[in-house]
């Protein structure tokens, strides 16, 4: 913990700004204790958009969380006009890290778990984040996190289909009503968006099985397009990661 981190959390207060860099958008949250105050979704982070938020509601304490490269530019601002916590697997956690490789886990994953023990506590909780890949992980009720699955997301099935073949067209996704495709556009579509689907339902199936109740949180830009479809309850959690990464402020700077 750095000098300039450890004076603020003397201090017990003070807003905590939270940046979730994925590969195709950014998410941008300031938090007052719990609340967000602040919340801004852009394609590409911008230190200049940074540099307003901080002058304006001057907050105490910052972390970001990316699975793309953070513009340095950004980091170097933060560090200096903010306490800037570092993230990365040494830091501390409010939930046991059970992963046999722990220094390959993506925080992104690690970030969504602890929002997810944040938002169910106390509960076994399956959380499925449908982004460029899609990701399956797993916290137990006695807040451990075990791991879970990754598959490729929907953009990048649709683009496989196309890379690797010689007349299947790149399609976008859209919307089909019936899952029996009539065209090689709609079985395109079909496999590949129904096919998600039942990789969900299977991956859901299986956890009950094994560990009886739980719940279910979906998150990650492509969340949207199947929540209605799922014929079970599910929450819906957008902001998970940027919330595990205040609980991740929030309980280093008690610590």
């Amino acid at each position: 913990m750095n000098s300039k981190f450890y004076l603020a959390c003397l201090m017990h207060t003070g807003l905590n700004l939270t940046i979730d860099i994925g590969n195709t958008s950014t998410n941008i949250l300031l938090f007052d204790k719990d609340v967000v105050i602040l919340r801004r979704k852009v394609k590409s982070l911008d230190v200049k958009l940074i540099e307003r938020i901080v002058r304006k509601h001057k907050p105490v304490r910052s972390i970001i969380c990316s699975v793309a490269k953070t513009p340095s530019a950004v980091r170097k601002f933060l560090s200096n006009n903010t306490a800037y916590l570092e993230l990365n697997i040494d830091v501390g956690f409010p939930v046991k890290v059970n992963y046999k490789t722990p220094q390959s886990l993506g925080l992104d994953r690690l970030a969504g778990i602890i929002g997810a023990a944040k938002l169910f506590k106390g509960k076994s909780v399956l959380v499925i984040d449908l982004g460029t890949c899609i990701k399956y992980d797993f916290l137990t009720s006695k807040r451990a996190y075990i791991g879970g699955s990754i598959s490729p997301g929907l953009r990048m099935r649709l683009s496989a289909l196309h890379h690797y073949t010689e007349k299947l067209p790149l399609l976008e996704p859209e919307n089909i009503r019936d899952f029996v495709g009539r065209s090689t556009k709609t079985s395109m579509l079909s496999g590949v968006q129904t096919g998600i689907l039942a990789e969900m339902e299977g991956f859901i199936s299986r956890y009950k099985k094994r560990y009886g109740s739980i719940k279910i949180i979906l998150s990650g830009g492509d969340a949207g397009r199947f929540e209605g479809q799922l014929k079970i309850p599910i929450f819906a959690a957008p902001d998970l990661v940027c919330i595990g990464l205040n609980e991740i402020l929030n309980f280093n700077a008690k610590n």
